[in-house]
């Protein structure tokens, strides 16, 4: 479908300005199945994983609708998570890890702003 490469293509070039992260959209079938891309550790980083979970957790949303996911959208549902996993490291004692993982994006949506 045109409009969810379209919504692929601008995820995976975000996601490799903040992480370096080099995925392609013969990629995206794999990522969409969950399956291991990169036998190196490729996808073992957080942020991508979590990154690239908020992306393909918005597409159900869109099923039957004809306006394909945004950009925007993706950014909310990272905002989301992000924020709870805020929380949970603070719980834990662990905002060292938190800022570890997050920063990359905290940057990213600094920058946008």
């Amino acid at each position: 479908c045109k409009d969810l490469q379209d919504y692929w293509g601008k995820i995976l070039k975000v996601i490799k300005e903040i992480t370096n992260t080099n995925l392609s959209m013969e990629d995206v079938p794999l990522i969409l199945l969950s399956l291991d891309i990169d036998k190196k550790g490729l996808l073992r980083d957080p942020l991508t994983l979590h990154l690239l979970y908020a992306a393909r957790s918005i597409i159900p949303r869109h099923w039957r609708k004809t306006v394909p996911p945004s950009s925007m959208e993706w950014q909310q549902v990272v905002e989301h998570t992000r924020k709870m996993e805020e929380i949970t490291h603070i719980i834990h004692n662990k905002s060292a890890k938190y800022w570890d993982i997050w920063e990359p994006w905290v940057r990213f949506i600094n920058k946008s702003r």
